[in-house]
């Protein structure tokens, strides 16, 4: 059996329709409390923080890079025997296999890789989507048998001093 009583208040007057005053005489019943007030409020205020959020993750920007074009390095050997080793270029397209003559100077084509792109956000660079760079990878690879003695980039091979004849020196001894 009701009593007519609030169960949250306990006394009758919280349970009475809110009046809203519209101006020239008009009024309009609202059946709503407090409590429901506050549950529209925060589902206003969690929505808008949704919608800023979405702003935000959109406003960043992806630029692509152009696919890298093919390579050649001339890379000589410095060993002893230099003609036991074999330098290796691996890409994303395959392994190219270059036998190292007794005088140790070979040149090598590292062919064009697939295009990187990065991501900005807010003009910042937020990090690289996909970096297929054959100047950040390690591409060029000095084996002895079947071991890998040394990895270079092609950023790491230009640093390499040259010697006379322009072939960068690649020290593995």
């Amino acid at each position: 059996m009701r009593t007519g009583k609030s169960q949250l208040t306990g006394n009758r007057e919280a349970a009475q329709p809110v009046r809203a005053n519209l101006g020239a005489g008009d009024s309009w019943n609202f059946n709503i409390r407090t409590g429901d007030r506050i549950i529209i409020a925060v589902q206003r205020i969690t929505l808008i923080a949704l919608y800023g959020f979405i702003a935000v993750c959109l406003s960043g920007c992806v630029i692509s890079r152009r696919v890298s074009s093919p390579t050649e390095e001339k890379l000589r050997v410095q060993s002893q025997h230099p003609d036991i080793y074999t330098i290796r270029v691996a890409t994303q397209g395959g392994t190219n296999d270059f036998a190292v003559p007794s005088d140790g100077r070979v040149t090598v084509t590292v062919p064009g890789m697939g295009p990187g792109c990065t991501m900005y956000l807010f003009g910042v660079r937020a990090f690289a989507v996909n970096d297929e760079s054959p100047y950040t990878w390690r591409v060029i690879h000095v084996l002895r048998g079947t071991n890998v003695v040394r990895s270079l980039s092609l950023k790491q091979a230009a640093r390499l001093r040259h010697d006379t004849d322009g072939y960068r020196v690649v020290k593995v001894d």
